[in-house]
């Protein structure tokens, strides 16, 4: 570990600026941890990765890393298939109003309906949906869904419902998103009117140029935005307004 910071001890200079570097290792160690270079590179790889995840700067392999990266890399595998698969699906949280007490709207809960593992929550899979950049297939599969589930609500005469979508900043990111949001919304009725979208507080701090110019033609169209979980994070007033 000491020989691994004094390397990196001193900042690097490029073009007249001193760059400080600070490094995060996965160790691996000739013979236990691998018999020939190819095992102790996955094995040092493995260590990398789950000190990627924890925050630690040196991390020594440990055979459980290797079932760890094993399980991610099945579930990664299995959440490719399940869009195709049809295997999500959307739950619907009501939101009453307290002065009348009637159902004004819901958001939409996306669950994943495993083969193997029954039904699963998103603190399991929707990591690797973001890691992978599968979220944005399926989260235009979520506006989708809701979309036909809004109608269908209608026909049953619950027209003044309106539902809530929750959109990543991966989603955020690519400049299409309201174009593309808009042609996932648009069910028979015609309209995207009555699907808003909750982002979290982390994505106003992306910095994008384009993204306020979206979040305002979005809202032109009749959609709603809420910063979900507001308080829990940065809590900047200014970014609300």
């Amino acid at each position: 570990h000491d020989r691994i910071t004094a390397a990196f001890g001193k900042p690097l200079a490029l073009a007249g600026h001193d760059i400080p570097v600070t490094v995060r290792a996965g160790l691996a160690r000739y013979p236990e941890n691998g018999a020939d270079a190819e095992a102790l590179l996955q094995n040092a790889e493995a260590a990398l990765h789950k000190a990627r995840n924890t925050g630690e700067r040196f991390l020594r392999y440990r055979r459980e890393l290797s079932a760890e990266v094993t399980d991610r890399l099945a579930l990664e595998r299995r959440l490719r298939t399940a869009l195709d698969g049809n295997q999500f699906l959307l739950h619907y949280q009501p939101k009453v109003s307290i002065a009348t007490g009637e159902l004004v709207g819901a958001e939409g809960l996306l669950r994943w309906q495993d083969p193997q593992r029954g039904l699963v929550g998103p603190a399991v899979f929707l990591p690797v949906l973001e890691s992978t950049g599968l979220i944005v297939d399926v989260g235009e599969w979520v506006v989708q869904q809701a979309a036909r589930d809004l109608e269908r609500w209608a026909g049953m005469g619950l027209k003044s419902v309106r539902l809530a979508v929750n959109v990543s900043p991966l989603q955020l990111r690519d400049p299409d998103f309201a174009k593309r949001f808009f042609a996932a919304a648009r069910s028979s009725l015609g309209s995207a009117a009555g699907i808003d979208i909750e982002i979290t507080e982390g994505a106003l701090l992306d910095g994008t140029v384009f993204l306020g110019h979206t979040l305002q033609v979005m809202r032109d169209e009749g959609v709603r935005v809420a910063i979900d979980d507001f308080g829990t994070g940065y809590s900047s007033l200014s970014r609300l307004a």
